[in-house]
């Protein structure tokens, strides 16, 4: 990728960030879903619905799914309704609290193991139980 989109898809990132985060500490319904989402947190965006209908779509009974950038936790809670396990993981602590907390206010805080992990950092084959 050249310098210039990276440049442009960076700042595309820091204006949509800003204007989310603008909003607040708030609560949204999204997918069906009960989410609070703190200031500090990214929430779903008009585009998420994609992923999230994707998440929906494959995730089957019995996988286990692993969340990177879980956010405000809205994809790891959708896997967690059918999977057997999800690790949701986030480089922000505070996102970490609220996928926690959004999956327990959804119902599927057993099948979430939130953690603050920069990427593969805290997560190797072994941290999802078999």
């Amino acid at each position: 990728m050249s310098p210039e989109r990276v440049d442009l898809l960076r700042q595309w990132h820091d204006d949509a960030s800003d204007q989310l985060h603008a909003l607040g500490a708030h609560s949204v319904t999204y997918l069906g879903l009960d989410l609070q989402i703190p200031e500090q947190v990214f929430p779903p965006t008009p585009t998420s619905d994609l992923l999230g209908g994707e998440v929906r779509a494959r995730v089957a009974a019995g996988h286990r799914v692993l969340d990177m950038g879980s956010g405000a936790g809205a994809n790891a809670i959708l896997a967690a309704q059918t999977a057997r396990e999800v690790v949701a993981v986030d480089v922000n602590p505070i996102a970490v609290e609220t996928t926690a907390a959004n999956a327990a206010r959804n119902g599927v805080g057993d099948r979430v193991d939130a953690r603050v992990s920069d990427v593969f950092e805290h997560v190797d084959a072994t941290s999802i139980s078999s």
